[in-house]
């Protein structure tokens, strides 16, 4: 298989679809598409062409400069257009039973086939939802967070931004940002992978390590363990930490419980501990 083919694979499968006659094709056969973002600028007929007929279809038509486009892509060939198709087979999203209220889905979430998210649910910004899965009505999901297949998320339950669920979960409490649930339901640590892709230097995802490991597995209380945080002067003044700790403070249904087996033992056996799960 060419590197070409694993890019436009690739972008497939995070819902994207690049190029010109890409996007056309996709707009004759009707298929499902969330917006459109052509490139700032862009006098090409053919362009013109796509966002009329994007608009007619009552397709959102967003304007982005080419670095935008640039950041999208997956396959580094998008000729200036790229739609967001990013609701798969059989998805369900419910409006509110009320006017004034709205279910909001973010930028760049991909919903695979058999999702469902209930009225009065926000899910910001590059969320993930595998097949499956099912929230329940006013739940919040982070900005970047990973939810696996075949999880259930109780009513008013709020997500952590880069959070990672494991299948088959079954969610009836808050997940702070940055955490790992496992398929037993507990939490065991940080998501690593996704917080060295985001970007974050070693020294703030040390200190998120160790304040996800001060509160779940020193055997403290919610209020001490918070305060032990904010009284580590060498993490508390970073904004992911105080992000963390805000996010637990409001918490109105209570945290999701961290593993037991893991309270009081080094981070080295607690991964492998882990690593093992």
């Amino acid at each position: 298989m060419t590197d070409e083919r694993k890019d436009q694979l690739t972008a497939e499968a995070d819902g994207l679809i690049e190029g010109r006659n890409a996007v056309i094709e996709a707009l004759r056969t009707e298929a499902s598409i969330d917006k459109i973002f052509i490139q700032k600028g862009e006098v090409d007929k053919t362009l013109g062409h796509i966002a009329s007929k994007a608009r007619d279809a009552g397709i959102v038509v967003v304007e982005a400069d080419r670095r935008k486009l640039d950041g999208i892509s997956r396959t580094h060939a998008h000729q200036g257009v790229i739609a967001l198709a990013a609701v798969r087979e059989y998805v369900t999203v419910h409006r509110p039973p009320f006017e004034f209220l709205k279910t909001v889905i973010g930028d760049h979430v991909l919903l695979q086939a058999f999702v469902h998210v209930a009225h009065d649910c926000v899910l910001a910004d590059r969320v993930t939802i595998s097949n499956h899965t099912a929230l329940s009505g006013h739940c919040q999901v982070g900005p970047g967070a990973v939810i696996s297949g075949y999880v259930l998320v109780h009513q008013f339950t709020r997500i952590g931004a880069l959070a990672m669920i494991g299948p088959t979960c079954m969610i009836g409490q808050d997940i702070p940002p940055f955490c790992m649930l496992r398929e037993n339901n507990y939490i065991t640590g940080p998501n690593t992978i996704d917080l060295r892709r985001a970007g974050f230097s070693n020294e703030t995802r040390l200190a998120i390590r160790h304040a996800i490991k001060t509160f779940f597995f020193e055997g403290l209380n919610a209020k001490n363990a918070i305060a032990a945080i904010e009284s580590d002067v060498r993490s508390k003044e970073l904004p992911e930490v105080r992000m963390f700790c805000e996010f637990i403070k409001e918490s109105k249904r209570g945290i999701m419980p961290g593993n037991p087996k893991f309270v009081g033992l080094p981070d080295d056996q607690r991964d492998e501990l882990d690593t093992r799960a």
